[in-house]
C-alpha cells in the first residue's frame, strides 16, 4: 500500500487484534533506532518495460541486461529503476535491515488479511520505516482496518457492516473459504457482540488460528495457503522489490497476484506480476542459410548471445528459425555437425565421441550440403553425456518395459531414430548425479483441453512431455520423471499462429510467463480435429529431439 495524506494515519488500526486468543506478538512500543541517514537513493528511468530487462542483483550493485540485445550495463549500489510500466526498488532488503523476520511477516499478513493483496516495494518500505521509528504493529494494523472502510468498493468493508459480513470476508482474506460454518461464525459473532474482542484484534486472532493449522489433515490447507501467500508478497515486494506507476494499478495487481494462489502453487501467482528474469525470450530470423557452414555461421553467433537453435517453422509463405534465451542462466552454446548416413555401429561411436565432449545429439537435417547429425554444446554446463542404442518394440507393453529398465539405470529416452542399418531408440547417461527416470506411456488424448489437462495432471507430479511414439497399438505420448527432480511443470495450449508478428508476439509474451514454447501439434479426427501451440513452465533445460 502506498501511504497517501489520506491514509498515513491509517497505519494504526490493525495491530490491536493480536493480544487476543494466545497471540504472543509485542503490543508494547519499541525502541526508537536512531541511526545516520540513508545515503540518497540513485533513481534511474529507463526507456522500456520491466519485462524487456533482466535485473541481476549482486554485492557490488546492480547489472540491467536487456532481453532483446543482451546489452548489459553496471550501477553501483542500489538504485530505483522506474520503467514504463513499473517501479524497482533494488534495496528492499537493506531498508528492512534491523527487522525481525516476524515483523516483516507482520506486515505482509495485514495487507492479506485486510486487502487480500500483496504489498507493492513503496507501501512496504514506508511501515517498514515507521517499524523502526517506534510504532507498533498494532498501531499499523490499526491504520490498516481504517483504510479499508474508507475503501469499500476495493475491500468490501463498510462503516455499517454487521459482524457477520466482517467475519466473511476475514474468512476469505485469511482462510481461503467463501462460506463460514456455523460454529465458527457463533463463536466469533459471541467475541464481537460481548466486546471480549474488536474487529481489529479479531484479525489477529484469526491469522494465528490459521497458522495453527499447519500439517492438519483437515484444514492443512489453510495454514498453507496463508504461507504462499506470504511467499509470494515477500517476493513481489522485496525480492523483487516492484511497485506499480500508480496506486490504483498497486492495488489491483495486489489484488490480481494474490487471487492466483493456491495452497499448493505459488508460481502461477508470480509469473502474474508481469515479467520473469527466468522467463524466455524469443528470436525468429529469416532463413537464409543453406549449407551447413552457413547454419553454424549464424547458429555460433546466436550461442554466444544466449539462444538456443529451436527449429525451423514455416509462416505465411517464408521459413523462420527460431532461437530461444533462457533468462536467469548464464548458458552459451557451440555447435558441430557430422556427416549423417551412419549405421548402427558408426553412430553409437560418433554419440559417445561428442558427448565425451559435452556436446548433445540433436538430430538430423537436411541443408544444401547433404544430410547431417546436429550437436550442441552448453558451455556453462561441465557434464559430459554417454549414449547407447537400443531396439524399438512394436507394442506399447513392450517399450514401456524397455523405458523403465533402461530409466532405472540412468538413462534417459531421446528418441527414434533411422540409421542405414535399421531404426533404434536413442538412451543418454546425462550424468545428473545418479539420477534415474521413470516412465509413463499413454494413449494419445482425443482432443487439446484433454491433451493438456493431462499433461498439468502429470506435470504436478514431477512428469514431463517427452514425445509421443507410434506403435502396432496406437499412438502414444510418453511422459518421463527424473528423481532428483523436485519441480512440477504446467503446460498451456495456445491457438496456432501464422504470421510473423503474431507469433513472435506469441512467443514472448508466454515467455515473460516463465513458458516456452514446446512443440505445435494434432489433436483428434474428423470432426474434433484441431492444433495448438503447446508451452511448458518449468521445463527450461530442453533436449533432442524435444529440446536441449
Amino acid at each position: 500500500m502506498r501511504p497517501s495524506s489520506r491514509i498515513i494515519f491509517l497505519g494504526i488500526l490493525t495491530g490491536l487484534l493480536s493480544s487476543c486468543g494466545g497471540d504472543t506478538r509485542d503490543t508494547h512500543p519499541q525502541t526508537q533506532v536512531v541511526s545516520a541517514p540513508a545515503p540518497q537513493q540513485a533513481e534511474i528511468v529507463i526507456d522500456g518495460f520491466r519485462s524487456d530487462f533482466v535485473v541481476k542483483r549482486s554485492a557490488q550493485g546492480i547489472v540491467l541486461s536487456e532481453k532483446n540485445t543482451s546489452i548489459e550495463k553496471s550501477y553501483s549500489g542500489f538504485p530505483i529503476f522506474r520503467f514504463k510500466d513499473s517501479i524497482v526498488d533494488t534495496a528492499m532488503v537493506t531498508k528492512l535491515q534491523g527487522l525481525t523476520d516476524k515483523d516483516v511477516n507482520a506486515l505482509l499478513e495485514l495487507y492479506v488479511a485486510f486487502f487480500n493483496r500483496v504489498p507493492d516495494s513503496q507501501g512496504l518500505s514506508y511501515w517498514a520505516s515507521k517499524l523502526k521509528q517506534g510504532v507498533t504493529i498494532d498501531q499499523i494494523a490499526a491504520s490498516f482496518y481504517e483504510a479499508a472502510v474508507l475503501y469499500p468498493e476495493l475491500t468490501g468493508y463498510t462503516t455499517g457492516m454487521s459482524n457477520t459480513a466482517f467475519i466473511q470476508i476475514i474468512y476469505r482474506n485469511v482462510l481461503g473459504r467463501q462460506t463460514v460454518d456455523q460454529a465458527g461464525l457463533d463463536y466469533w459473532n459471541a467475541e464481537l457482540s460481548s466486546g471480549r474482542s474488536s474487529r481489529a484484534r479479531l484479525v489477529w486472532t484469526i491469522l494465528n488460528a490459521a497458522h495453527t493449522f499447519k500439517n492438519d489433515v483437515t484444514y492443512g490447507a489453510v495454514a498453507d495457503l496463508l504461507d504462499r501467500k506470504i511467499e509470494v508478497a515477500r517476493y513481489v515486494a522485496i525480492d523483487e522489490g516492484v511497485s506499480y506507476t500508480s496506486d490504483a494499478e498497486n492495488i489491483r495487481k495486489g489484488m490480481e497476484i494474490a487471487k492466483a494462489v493456491t495452497p499448493t502453487d505459488s508460481s502461477t501467482a508470480k509469473l502474474a506480476v508481469g515479467f520473469s528474469d527466468v522467463g524466455v525470450q524469443a528470436k525468429l530470423l529469416s532463413l537464409s542459410v543453406d549449407t551447413s557452414n552457413q547454419f553454424l555461421t549464424v547458429a555460433g553467433e546466436q550461442g554466444k548471445l544466449g539462444y538456443l537453435y529451436n527449429g525451423n517453422y514455416y509462416l505465411k509463405g517464408a521459413t523462420y528459425t527460431l532461437y530461444t534465451k533462457n533468462f536467469g542462466k548464464n548458458a552459451l552454446y557451440e555447435y558441430e555437425v557430422a556427416t549423417a548416413g551412419w549405421n548402427k555401429a558408426e553412430a553409437l561411436k560418433n554419440l559417445n565421441a561428442f558427448g565425451a565432449r559435452g556436446f548433445y545429439f540433436y538430430g538430423t537435417y537436411l541443408f544444401g550440403d547433404g544430410t547431417k547429425s546436429l550437436f550442441i554444446h552448453n558451455k556453462s554446463d561441465p557434464r559430459v553425456f554417454k549414449y547407447r542404442l537400443e531396439d524399438v518394440y512394436s507394442t506399447s507393453k513392450e517399450t514401456l518395459t524397455k523405458l523403465e529398465s533402461l530409466g532405472k539405470d540412468g538413462y534417459q529416452f531421446t528418441g527414434s531414430f533411422i540409421f542405414s542399418d535399421g531404426t533404434v531408440g536413442i538412451y543418454v547417461d546425462e550424468n545428473a548425479n545418479g539420477a534415474t527416470y521413470q516412465y509413463k506411456l499413454l494413449p494419445g488424448s482425443g482432443s487439446v483441453d484433454s491433451e493438456v489437462s493431462r499433461l498439468n495432471e502429470l506435470g504436478a507430479q514431477g512428469f514431463r512431455f517427452a514425445g509421443s511414439i507410434a506403435q502396432s497399438d496406437g499412438i502414444f505420448t510418453i511422459y518421463q520423471k527424473r528423481s532428483t527432480d523436485t519441480q512440477s511443470y504446467r503446460y498451456a495450449a495456445l491457438a496456432n499462429v501464422d504470421d510473423y508478428s503474431g507469433w513472435l508476439s506469441q512467443l514472448n509474451s508466454q515467455g515473460n510467463r516463465g513458458y516456452r514454447f514446446l512443440m505445435s501439434s494434432a489433436f483428434g479426427v474428423g470432426a474434433t480435429y484441431s492444433t495448438a501451440n503447446i508451452y511448458v513452465q518449468g521445463d527450461s533445460i530442453r533436449h533432442s529431439p524435444f529440446g536441449f
